[in-house]
């Protein structure tokens, strides 16, 4: 009876060999769309997770004084870093010949000219606030390419 019924599902094969390949064709159309797409979330993952990503914190050194920590807590270098400030203040600095002066902190040189962060590079950059003992909120506005090629 096994042999017969084998038989009868081969035969029924040969006659709809037409329709049956195109179920499997659409059937692997499927598979392999969702392959895809689950390939390119896992690549599209990659790729940030493989990005720079610089951080800037403000940390209390003494009454008025507070360092600017540039980071980059990614994994490739960040390029061509700039910076804009959306509120300038001034705050003193110390000037050539161990002199000090008060100057605008956009007018730093770390942020006029744009430099290359590595990963896991950390840069600080002293305040000493003169006007109020305490720093008004302000914004600072980074750029970076996180790919550059040769």
């Amino acid at each position: 009876m096994d042999s017969y019924c084998l038989i009868n599902f081969i035969e029924w094969i040969n006659i709809n060999s037409g329709c049956v390949t195109t179920i499997f064709t659409i059937i692997l159309c499927i598979i392999t769309a969702i392959y895809t797409f689950f390939n390119h979330r896992i690549v599209k993952e990659m790729i940030v997770s493989n990005r720079p990503m610089v951080s800037i914190d403000l940390v209390t050194s003494d009454n008025n004084c507070y360092d600017l920590l540039i980071q980059n807590v990614g994994k490739t270098i960040a390029y061509d870093l700039t910076f804009k400030f959306k509120h300038d203040f001034e705050f003193i600095c110390n000037l050539k010949d161990n002199e000090s002066g008060i100057t605008m902190i956009s007018e730093l040189d770390i942020f006029k000219t744009p430099f290359n962060v590595g990963p896991n590079i950390k840069t600080y950059c002293s305040i000493v606030y003169s006007t109020v003992p305490k720093i008004k909120p302000f914004t600072i506005k980074v750029t970076y390419i996180d790919f550059k090629s040769s």
